[in-house]
């Protein structure tokens, strides 16, 4: 799992209640919202009074890039500061994972390895400088639905083996061919026009190219290399 540089932007306000307030109306503002799941966990846990909260989206819903997830991590990192709460490394992982399989991976430094349902992790470096494109079509998909057709064995060992190795050009090469989402096949299968984000991005230079999480976003990882 790769965090990029493309975020909300959410602000908190002390309170006597826990509340959302987020300019897509599209969103949801109570229990449902992971923001909101976020502080009412985390005030089950170290008492404060409440938060109001104020969301302005820019990463697309339903587009397998883990805004809400972000967003919950964000969110209690940002309590423990307001009300000067010190929770253990070990209670707050737990109380991250308890509202989302992804939210664990936004209190990192943004590079892990992720097992389980996403909440055991393995923090990694990888030394390379590349660039990330992100193709994200107006399309919102249920990551439930994507999981609930899917079927497969568990992820095989020797793809883990090679992203736990120190990674140059000539293994990046070679990792490009490993790079596989399961997931894609049960969301083009509903979707069969996502394909033409892969295409146009292998099109346009791509090292490599696949579907963010459960869709609907597709990445491309770039690499330029200067010969002299």
């Amino acid at each position: 799992m790769q965090a990029v540089d493309l975020y909300d932007n959410i602000s908190l306000e002390k309170s006597d209640r826990i509340e959302l307030v987020c300019n897509d109306t599209a969103l949801p503002t109570d229990s449902r919202n992971l923001a909101v799941k976020a502080a009412i966990a985390l005030r089950e846990n170290f008492h404060f009074p409440g938060v109001k909260i104020e969301l302005e989206k820019n990463i697309p819903m339903g587009a397998g890039l883990g805004g809400g997830s972000s967003d919950a991590a964000f969110v209690m990192r940002a309590l423990c500061k307001l009300y000067d709460l010190h929770p253990s490394y070990d209670e707050i992982s737990a109380i991250a994972a308890s509202i989302g399989s992804d939210v664990p991976f936004f209190m990192t430094t943004g590079q892990a390895l992720a097992r389980g349902r996403g909440e055991i992790l393995e923090l990694v470096t990888l030394p390379l400088d590349y660039d990330i494109i992100i193709v994200s079509p107006p399309i919102s998909i249920s990551t439930a639905e994507v999981y609930g057709g899917i079927k497969m064995d568990l992820t095989q060992k020797r793809v883990v083996h090679i992203l736990k190795t120190i990674v140059d050009f000539s293994w990046l090469l070679r990792l490009a061919i490993e790079f596989r989402n399961d997931l894609e096949e049960v969301a083009l299968a509903k979707y069969p026009n996502l394909l033409e984000l892969n295409r146009s991005l292998l099109g346009s230079g791509a090292l490599c190219s696949a579907m963010t999480g459960s869709g609907s976003s597709f990445f491309g990882i770039f690499l330029f290399l200067i010969v002299r």
